[in-house]
């Protein structure tokens, strides 16, 4: 039986309260593991660097850099900016290494439990400790310091998603970015979140969009749901996959127009089947039928379809499916991520044959 604590706090008011500090007994859960252990990925031959190699730069260079990422409309604005940069640079300057990476982690702000850069910050002049944190913004999106995760954590950025994406001139970035502002079936804290999660990624990886791997971020696009890859990340796998194949299920019947009382592999079969009679000039196969392409491949197709839908969509419709491995559940969100992008360019081939 657990031992019962009661704390006593005071808010703001000075009024007290107590609340039961009781430890909850921890629910069991059918799955056999409960997170993902993001596995690093391999270092790029050609790390990414927008601006060039400044791992050895001096600390002007760092300054300079502040006027191009951060144009300010008034004189006062960029000094500010600069001038943070440059304290930044120039406590980094005074340890030991040979690049700014090396003086970084012999810092003690890239740590466990690392303190924020904002320490640095005098007390006596204003905005200093907010240059501070600005200025380490701009290095971790320039990508001169690759910091650990706990030393990206210790600060707190109050935007650092979009400056990020701006920086990289990616444009598989750019159309992550895209994909994720147009899932308006999600709050816009959700959205913000996503995308600061990918970048956060990136950044403490040291790695472009395209070297993420699955064990990190479970897919590129989102496209098949932000919250898909969120879940897996919780350790929710059968859900995760359960959620990827719906999307594509509501993106199926969208396209081929059938009611929504079409579910599964029906709805598969229904939106993409071939002409039953290939005589009959008015039977021209499901809406989703391409009959210019190699009739094997557009009936391989539809089976594709199917199979994923049986095999990962329909039990968990129906039954407890367990995920014992992070990886499967992850590649399953990939999956119907790939099944997405056959549908973009269905959806295309539609459009390019109704315009005028």
């Amino acid at each position: 039986m657990p031992s019962r604590t009661t704390v006593e706090t005071y808010t703001v008011r000075n009024r007290r309260q107590k609340y039961d500090e009781t430890p909850r007994r921890k629910e069991p859960t059918r799955f056999s593991s409960t997170s993902v252990k993001a596995a690093p990925a391999p270092r790029p031959d050609k790390p990414p660097a927008p601006f060039g190699d400044l791992s050895r730069a001096g600390v002007t260079e760092p300054c300079d850099l502040a006027r191009v990422i951060w144009p300010s409309q008034t004189r006062s604005g960029s000094e500010k900016r600069r001038a943070g940069v440059r304290m930044l640079f120039g406590h980094l300057a005074t340890l030991p290494g040979d690049t700014w990476q090396e003086r970084w982690e012999a810092s003690g702000f890239d740590d466990e439990n690392a303190p924020p850069v904002s320490i640095l910050g005098r007390q006596t002049v204003r905005y200093d400790r907010s240059n501070m944190t600005s200025a380490l913004r701009m290095t971790f999106a320039a990508r001169i310091i690759q910091p650990s995760l706990s030393g990206f954590r210790a600060n707190k950025f109050i935007d650092y998603a979009e400056p990020f994406r701006q920086v990289q001139k990616d444009p598989g970035l750019d159309e992550f970015f895209e994909t994720v502002d147009d899932q308006r079936h999600l709050t816009a804290t959700h959205r913000l979140r996503a995308k600061f999660d990918l970048a956060c990624a990136l950044t403490t990886q040291g790695i472009a969009l395209e070297h993420l791997p699955p064990q990190h971020c479970c897919t590129t696009r989102w496209r098949t749901s932000a919250w898909a890859s969120r879940t897996v990340l919780r350790g929710d796998f059968e859900a995760a996959a359960f959620m990827a194949m719906k999307e594509v299920e509501v993106r199926v019947r969208e396209l081929a127009g059938l009611s929504n009382s079409v579910i599964g592999k029906t709805l598969m079969t229904d939106a993409f089947r071939p002409p039953k009679n290939a005589n009959d000039p008015n039977d021209h196969g499901g809406p989703l039928w391409d009959p210019t392409a190699d009739p094997g491949e557009a009936v391989a197709l539809m089976e594709l379809f199917k199979g994923a839908f049986g095999t990962f969509k329909n039990p968990a419709s129906h039954r407890r499916v367990d995920f014992a491995d992070p990886t499967e559940a992850a590649e399953v969100v990939l999956l119907a991520d790939l099944l997405m992008r056959l549908l973009d360019k269905i959806a295309a081939a539609q459009n390019a044959a109704t315009s005028p």
